[in-house]
């Protein structure tokens, strides 16, 4: 599995603490490290190689990536070329994996400013999701939790079908 950490977002709505000189994937918001290594950290035993590990940057931010992720190859580096959210983001991380490992492979696209509070059952997830691709690669996966309180600023799934036959977390369809 390759895994991409996206954090070419602005961070603007945690403005004046992120700004476009230091989004909030750079800053240290829950304990001492920052967003984005904190991200790299709860992933990084889930990868077998250091060529499986991406991230996606905004222009301008490969210094403060290497600062917080020196890990991370500069050819695995993919800079966006314009922001234009997270759709076009992420068709272009695909494209360019897809090209560097082929049609077949399966890609975790993660945010760098997502808050897990238990990363040995997220890779777990992590690990359980890449086998159910593996064998359904027709399908896109996304982790989802239950919503505890209505968020406008959140969409959200329904549950459709089961398409896995065992374990704790189900994997479903979503319903229109």
């Amino acid at each position: 599995m390759v895994i991409v950490i996206r954090a070419g977002g602005g961070g603007t709505r945690l403005w004046p603490v992120s700004r476009k000189a230091k989004p909030k994937q750079y800053h240290a918001l829950v304990g001492e490290k920052t967003l984005l290594r904190d991200t790299y950290e709860r992933i990084a035993p889930a990868l077998s190689a250091p060529e499986e590990l991406y991230v996606s940057i905004g222009k301008g931010f490969h210094e403060l990536l290497k600062q917080e992720v020196p890990e991370v190859l500069d050819a695995n580096v993919i800079a966006e070329p314009a922001k234009q959210n997270t759709g076009p983001a992420v068709a272009l991380e695909v494209a360019m994996i897809a090209r560097s490992h082929g049609d077949d492979t399966v890609i975790a696209t993660l945010p760098s400013d997502d808050f897990i509070s238990d990363p040995e059952a997220f890779q777990q997830l992590l690990h359980r999701t890449e086998g159910f691709l593996q064998e359904h690669p027709e399908y896109i996966v996304t982790p989802g939790i239950k919503p505890t309180k209505v968020d406008t600023g959140y969409s959200y799934m329904k549950a459709g079908q089961r398409l896995d036959a065992d374990g704790e977390e189900a994997i479903f369809t979503v319903e229109d």
